[in-house]
C-alpha cells in the first residue's frame, strides 16, 4: 500500500495491477485511452494509464501480475462511490487506531470484499512459480 498524490505523471504501463482509492474527492484517471473521473478504480497490469489526483491523497495497491488478485483485475473498473466511502472510513480508523500485526490483513481483506475480489487460496497463479516453490 502506498499513500501518495499524483499530478499527471507520464502515461505508462507495467506488470502490476492497481487498486486506487481517493482519500477525499474525485481523481482523474486515463486508462485504455479513456478518461475517467472517479473516487476509486481498478487497473489491470500492462494497461497504459496515468492519474491526476488534484492534490487528493490516494491509496495505491500494486499487485504483481503473477498473483491471484492481479489475475482478477482483468479490466478497468470504477469502484462505486458508496464502496469508496466505506473503505475511506475503515482506512481512517486503521490509520488513527492502535495497530497489531493482523490489522493490515484485516484492512486489505475488507477492501477485497467491497470490490468483489477473492484473495483466498494461493496468491501465485503462474504455474512456473508454483512449481519452483514446491
Amino acid at each position: 500500500m502506498i499513500c501518495a498524490e499524483y499530478s499527471d505523471p507520464e502515461l505508462h504501463r507495467h506488470s502490476a495491477a492497481h487498486i486506487m482509492i481517493s482519500l477525499n474527492d474525485s481523481i482523474e484517471v486515463i486508462a485504455e485511452k479513456e478518461r475517467i473521473k472517479c473516487k476509486g478504480v481498478l487497473i489491470p497490469a500492462r494497461v497504459y494509464h496515468t492519474a491526476n489526483t488534484h492534490g487528493n491523497g490516494v491509496l495505491v495497491f500494486l499487485f504483481d501480475n503473477t498473483t491471484a488478485v492481479a489475475n482478477q483485475i482483468n479490466q478497468v473498473r470504477v469502484i462505486s462511490d458508496e464502496d469508496v466511502c466505506k473503505i475511506q472510513k475503515v482506512f481512517r480508523d486503521f490509520e488513527n487506531g492502535p495497530k497489531n500485526a493482523d490489522d493490515y490483513e484485516t484492512f486489505i481483506q475488507y477492501i477485497f470484499c467491497n470490490i468483489e475480489i477473492s484473495a483466498s487460496g494461493t496468491a501465485v497463479t503462474d504455474e512456473r512459480i508454483q512449481r519452483s516453490l514446491r
